[in-house]
């Protein structure tokens, strides 16, 4: 099998392992992944990614950028450095609520939804994509790879699939283990490049918890493989 035909393989597997965790997620919180029926500004942190993709969504919209947060009257430095304000996530959103806003003309329920739907399966797209490269490290069959990856999904991924403010970095956690694990079988330090990399976006999203209690992991993990 050629490089490009892996490739292709890989991303259609991910997407379907993604749609079909997503399904499921659905039978077990049909109120939350089917019916949008969640209130984002019930909780804090469900609130700021909400928040994220509503700004953006107003950003994209009315065609400038407001470094000032009307709500609680600080700059939107201060969210980004503390919660994560400009997200990679409340950008898409906020592009997705552009290209929809034409035919919708309830804006409020549009964002809504956009978030309801769109936030869980961007978190759940990313835990696929590092869970299945992880898997066919260790060569697990088709079969093998659905059960665990909908488990890693699911079961695993409570954090990630609650919609809060650092599912999207926890989300990217199996990525970066990834590339850890192919540091330690393949010895090249392209991947510990990639690692860099990587952990930088996370650092991009939320800086406080990308270098507080999430990287304490992988603390210990690369002073073990340096011993």
């Amino acid at each position: 099998m050629s490089n490009v035909s892996l490739k292709k393989n890989i991303f259609f597997e991910i997407l379907f392992f993604s749609a079909l965790s997503y399904v499921i997620l659905i039978f077990i919180y049909p109120e939350r992944y089917l019916e949008a029926n969640l209130r984002f500004t019930s909780g804090h942190d469900i609130g700021v990614p909400f928040y994220a993709a509503f700004a953006h969504a107003n950003f994209i919209d009315k065609g400038f950028f407001d470094f000032w947060n009307i709500n609680d009257q600080v700059n939107h430095s201060f969210n980004q450095i503390i919660y994560g304000f400009h997200t990679l996530a409340g950008l898409i959103e906020g592009i997705i609520f552009k290209l929809l806003s034409y035919f919708f003309y309830d804006k409020s329920l549009l964002i809504h939804l956009i978030h309801s739907y769109s936030y869980q399966f961007f978190c759940i797209f990313f835990v696929s994509w590092g869970s299945i490269l992880i898997f066919r490290i260790y060569s697990i069959n088709f079969s093998s790879r659905l059960f665990l990856c909908i488990i890693s999904n699911t079961l695993l991924s409570v954090q990630v699939i609650s919609g809060l403010l650092t599912s999207l970095i926890y989300s990217l956690i199996p990525l970066l283990i990834y590339f850890i694990l192919q540091l330690y079988f393949k010895k090249k330090l392209i991947y510990l490049l990639y690692f860099i990399t990587l952990y930088i976006f996370c650092f991009a999203q939320i800086p406080v918890f990308a270098i507080g209690y999430m990287f304490l992991p992988f603390h210990f993990i690369f002073m073990i493989l340096i011993i």
